[in-house]
């Protein structure tokens, strides 16, 4: 399986509130993200997942180590700036506020909006449209006014925008944080269409644990650096390590720990699924 992003040794560090010195957001992170990979990058405020994120999309540019898209290297400083925006559509990119970007008074018009400044012919962006927003769900809405949207069916709007652009991979960074619990299921639910239907290379930055049980794999992050990484099963088994990086664990994982130590039984901690915790509580307890 080949990488469509790749970390090498990378290091970025942003001025400090006084100016006076600075401190790395990033230190030595190395990270692959394979072709059709569902990837959640987890972290508490401060550990340089938003800042690895924005890197990868082109948005900042490295002190040091290599950066690669699509197999080109983006943290090469001679490269011509047509050669930049070529590689950049590789990557899309869709932030917490849906507010920030959508930019039209017309649903239909806004996913528009991306194709038409590549150039893109009009009756494919036509086509580009209709299909980014049935891929979304939002194809009822096409004409719809966006400010009149749920925040969901913002954020599904703003994807739509990024899909009909045709990128190989979407990055989102904390993009269901300013959702209410309808409106993460109904973004999530178009992330997981988007990666097993559309084959859409997905990097999910986010603090809910429950969407990073989704991912084929999780990256932990913890000041700048890479602090575990594994699959969800792997990752979530070992709450103490999550715990002392500053992150929750899944409750599932969390009561079965808790059951283990105070009963003393040995119950697998990497289970997430409700009704498989509960059966293995139960048949662990009845022996």
């Amino acid at each position: 399986m080949s990488s469509i992003i790749k970390l090498e040794n990378v290091s970025y560090k942003y001025p400090d509130n006084d100016n006076l010195e600075n401190r790395f957001a990033l230190n030595d992170l190395s990270l692959d993200i394979n072709e059709g990979e569902f990837v959640a990058i987890l972290g508490h405020n401060g550990s340089g997942k938003s800042t690895a994120a924005k890197l990868m999309n082109m948005i900042l540019t490295p002190d040091s180590g290599k950066i690669y898209v699509a197999g080109k290297e983006i943290s090469d400083q001679k490269m011509k700036e047509s050669e930049v925006y070529e590689i950049r559509k590789n990557v899309g990119m869709v932030f917490q506020n849906p507010d920030n970007q959508i930019v039209a008074t017309v649903v239909e018009e806004d996913v528009a909006f991306g194709p038409e400044n590549l150039g893109v012919p009009p009756a494919e962006i036509r086509q580009r449209v209709d299909e980014a927003l049935d891929i979304v769900g939002m194809k009822s809405y096409a004409r719809h006014a966006p400010h009149r949207l749920s925040g969901g069916q913002k954020q599904r709007v703003a994807i739509a925008g990024i899909i009909a652009m045709k990128p190989k991979c979407i990055i989102f960074d904390e993009s269901t944080a300013m959702l209410d619990p309808l409106g993460r299921k109904e973004v999530m639910n178009t992330i997981l269409r988007l990666n097993k239907e559309e084959k859409i290379t997905i990097v999910l930055i986010t603090h809910y644990m429950n969407e990073a049980i989704l991912a084929d794999k999780v990256v932990v992050m913890k000041e700048g650096s890479k602090y575990m990484q594994g699959t969800p099963n792997e990752v979530f088994s070992k709450p103490e390590k999550l715990w002392r990086a500053g992150l929750e664990v899944p409750q599932s994982i969390e009561l079965i720990n808790a059951l283990n130590k105070e009963l003393n039984l040995e119950i697998p901690l990497g289970v997430y699924d409700l009704d498989t915790c509960a059966e293995l509580i139960k048949n662990a307890i009845e022996k």
